[in-house]
């Protein structure tokens, strides 16, 4: 076993996961190749063969699982508030947050961003 698929996941719960990712989407209004690039899927493969085969992509699922609570959150569940946080310009990230998110280091920061937000309004 090569040390990159040790901390990946079972195909089980990559399945699992997928399915929630796809709920997340939805609710976010996010289009499969916004999804895609988020997670960092390889070109090709599905999403749960990226969840099951490489590390940073379910890495970064679980990070926009954790992201999608923390917003849902701060908007008090309201989809429509939240899509268009994510696609509107933020100051405090000199960013649009879902360009943002689809770079290698950028979910992370917009998760962070939201986590030091607490439940205080966008």
């Amino acid at each position: 076993m090569s040390a990159n698929s040790r901390n990946c996941l079972m195909v089980e719960d990559a399945t699992i996961i997928a399915k929630a990712l796809t709920r997340i989407a939805a609710w976010l209004d996010l289009s499969n190749q916004d999804l895609r690039a988020i997670i960092g899927v390889v070109d090709g493969n599905t999403v749960i063969a990226s969840l099951a085969s490489n590390e940073a992509a379910s890495t970064n699922a679980l990070l926009l699982i954790q992201l999608h609570v923390l917003l849902t959150g701060i908007v008090g569940g309201d989809a429509g508030a939240a899509g268009s946080w994510l696609k509107s310009y933020n100051v405090a990230l000199e960013a649009r947050p879902l360009e943002l998110m689809q770079q290698r280091t950028g979910l992370k920061r917009v998760a962070d961003y939201l986590e030091s937000r607490g439940s205080v309004s966008l």
